[in-house]
């Protein structure tokens, strides 16, 4: 990837959202150019968009305007997508008779008028269906651990289906690797913050940065956020068979570097970054919400152990010849 294109689309995301400090919408993103790029080059587009996403902490509908893009072609109108509820397992609904129920979430900014796409079917085969707006659908505040979102909770029953398509292969994967980028955002701005704060505090005539046990803790941080990083650059090159394995691990390593991210820098700010005003706790409670999104910890390492086990095998992240260990 050019390291210097990277640098110019982070820094045009970062002046978008220092423009829109209410959060960011797809038609932002659209204006931006950030469609055109994502059909020339999706890696670039994705790691650049929710990186900076996670770093600022903002909320947008930039995830459904990715699984809108991957799904449908270019000019149909915009939809809002209705996303599996946190903690939950597989598709957001499911299809009876030409009719579907739903229940999951809307994220801020996402239109609540419709139409809605949601996923239906087993994972393995998924289909995304368009419903309209109707007395069907319920739609209320989901409320929760961040008061500053404005997540919303969907009910849908017996709802008309107006569309149905068959997205790509890969549909839960590509949300899963746009969630896991974002919450690494989340995590390195949490590193860099507690790293700033034991540089310059001094405790006892020295910063409290010179202590050898607080080094340990935000070396950790840093280590699982680059394992994860590299699970997730790797999905970019594996085959498409190795997809749906390294979705899971690199969504679950993403939330464990979060998590790591979430004990340590709150440790090593002390009282201080419990406060409101204190950076870390934006950033906690939005990464607490992503971390829920599209599979917890819990359910991904059973879905890697799956895999494995099916495959018999495990695929080295390291690149150096795509070894395998039987």
């Amino acid at each position: 990837m050019d390291e210097s294109m990277m640098d110019a689309v982070r820094e045009s995301v970062r002046e978008l959202i220092d423009t829109n400090p209410e959060g960011l919408s797809g038609a932002d993103l659209s204006d931006m150019g950030w469609t055109e790029l994502f059909d020339e080059d999706a890696e670039l587009a994705v790691s650049a968009l929710f990186d900076e996403l996670g770093r600022a902490a903002t909320h947008s509908d930039a995830l459904d305007l990715l699984l809108i893009r991957t799904t449908l072609p270019a000019g149909d109108e915009p939809f809002a997508v209705i996303h599996p509820a946190p903690g939950t397992e597989g598709p957001a609904g499911v299809l009876r008779d030409g009719h579907v129920d739903a229940d999951g979430l809307l994220l801020p900014g996402a239109s609540q008028e419709g139409p809605f796409a949601v996923a239906v079917g087993e994972r393995a085969a998924q289909r995304v269906v368009i419903i309209r707006q109707s007395e069907s659908v319920n739609i209320a505040s989901a409320g929760g651990i961040d008061p500053t979102s404005d997540y919303r909770r969907i009910a849908v029953r017996g709802a008309q289906v107006d569309q149905e398509l068959t997205p790509p292969d890969g549909l839960t994967q590509t949300a899963r690797r746009a969630v896991s980028l974002e919450l690494l955002g989340i995590a390195s701005r949490m590193l860099e913050v507690a790293a700033d704060h034991v540089g310059s505090r001094v405790q006892f005539g020295r910063p409290l940065g010179a202590n050898q046990a607080v080094r340990h803790r935000l070396a950790d941080v840093h280590v699982g956020i680059e394992a994860a990083r590299s699970a997730i650059q790797y999905s970019w090159v594996a085959d498409a068979a190795e997809l749906p394995l390294l979705s899971a691990l690199g969504k679950s390593l993403a939330s464990r570097a979060f998590d790591e991210a979430n004990r340590h820098c709150l440790q090593v700010c002390g009282g201080m970054g419990f406060t409101t005003e204190f950076p870390l706790g934006r950033l906690i409670r939005r990464g607490i919400v992503l971390s829920a999104l599209y599979g917890d910890t819990v359910q991904l390492a059973a879905e890697v152990g799956d895999h494995l086990i099916a495959g018999g095998h495990a695929t080295r992240l390291s690149g150096f010849g795509g070894e395998e260990v039987a």
